[in-house]
């Protein structure tokens, strides 16, 4: 009777431990890639809505100034205001694990041009500690950084 050449439990070891490695590795390169994936998101979601708001500051839209509520370090609301009050229009979450840095903060564009008071920063940041920072000037140009 032949023998035939087969593995032995050391080198079935080995082989399972590579596997392993490679595995453990991509796993995190995965999980790496979905959280700058939250993080695009949840900024170009944010970005989008700045831009509405002041798209509807300049067209004077229900005859109100419109801007952007930070309400705390995931959610912020579209709001708008006349001489009666403030009023939210739409409510919004960051992606997870993303986070506002900046605090609580209202972002309002004039009615009929748009402006601001001031340029803004605002800063959203990842649970490893990747940014994205959107500034607005003081006439409404947003751009993301």
């Amino acid at each position: 009777m032949k023998l035939r050449p087969a593995l032995t439990f050391v080198e079935l070891l080995i082989v399972t431990s590579i596997i392993a490695i490679l595995a453990i590795g991509s796993f995190t390169s995965y999980f790496n890639a979905k959280e700058r994936y939250a993080l695009k998101l949840s900024s170009e979601n944010f970005v989008n809505q700045l831009e509405r708001a002041h798209i509807y500051a300049r067209e004077e839209k229900d005859n109100k100034s419109w801007g952007i509520k930070i309400k705390d370090d995931e959610n912020y609301v579209l709001m708008s205001r006349d001489k009666t009050g403030e009023t939210e229009s739409y409510k919004y979450s960051l992606s997870y694990p993303v986070k506002f840095t900046t605090g609580s903060k209202i972002i309002w564009f004039d009615q009929g041009t748009g402006n601001l008071a001031g340029d803004i920063e605002i800063k959203l940041e990842s649970l490893k500690g990747d940014t994205k920072t959107i500034k607005i000037s003081q006439y409404g140009i947003i751009s993301e950084l």
